[in-house]
């Protein structure tokens, strides 16, 4: 769409491999270039590049990210991560899609990384966990260096947030998932602290990436 007069001024068809996925567009810090993630669920999940060429768009599969999360890249644009498969966080080089390296768990027992995970910088990457617990990576070695602690959403018991898991001996945070937006990460959580409520309102906490 042309955001001048909001005229449609190219389209593109797109196959569902799964036939009944949800889909989003992120940025890729390319004007010309975002993906696009379709995602069944356990079907399975697709990255797509969509490229813009003046008043043209082409959609290329991209087969090496098949089973993945959408890409999150670095403030530079030559590498990005993205959750796997396996539950590994994957380093890939842009361009030539080479696995530069992969951290397979923060080192907790049944708790793997899940989807969010965000570059602070072209050396630190932020990845979550299923039990909502933030850890930094140095991506250079994929090592954890430590973990991401938000005032007021320490991680405590799951008993404590999931009463009807009395019997889980693991720490979690009522952290739903983050995201960065220029140089802001935005970490999203709910408003009221009972977690079986079917629906809730979150609210957003905002942090400078410098800090």
């Amino acid at each position: 769409m042309d955001t001048r007069d909001w005229r449609f001024v190219a389209e593109s068809t797109v196959e569902d491999p799964f036939q009944a996925s949800s889909c989003s567009l992120h940025r890729t810090g390319r004007p010309e270039l975002v993906s696009l993630w379709l995602a069944a669920g356990d079907c399975g999940q697709q990255v797509y590049w969509l490229r813009c060429h003046g008043h043209k768009i082409t959609c290329d599969i991209e087969k090496t990210l098949s089973g993945t999360t959408p890409p999150e890249f670095s403030p530079d644009g030559d590498r990005f991560v993205v959750l796997g498969a396996g539950g590994e966080v994957r380093l890939h080089e842009f361009g030539s899609m080479r696995l530069i390296g992969q951290a397979g768990e923060a080192g907790l027992d049944e708790d793997p990384f899940a989807e969010s995970q965000a570059f602070l910088s072209r050396s630190l990457v932020l990845a979550s966990t299923n039990n909502g617990r933030i850890f930094m990576l140095d991506a250079e070695t994929m090592h954890v260096t430590e973990e991401l602690i938000v005032a007021g959403h320490e991680p405590r018991p799951v008993r404590e947030l999931y009463p009807e898991l009395a019997d889980d001996k693991n720490l979690c945070t009522d952290i739903s998932y983050f995201r960065r937006l220029g140089k802001q990460v935005v970490i999203v959580v709910p408003r009221e602290r009972d977690m079986n409520r079917r629906v809730w309102k979150d609210r957003l906490l905002w942090f400078p990436v410098s800090e």
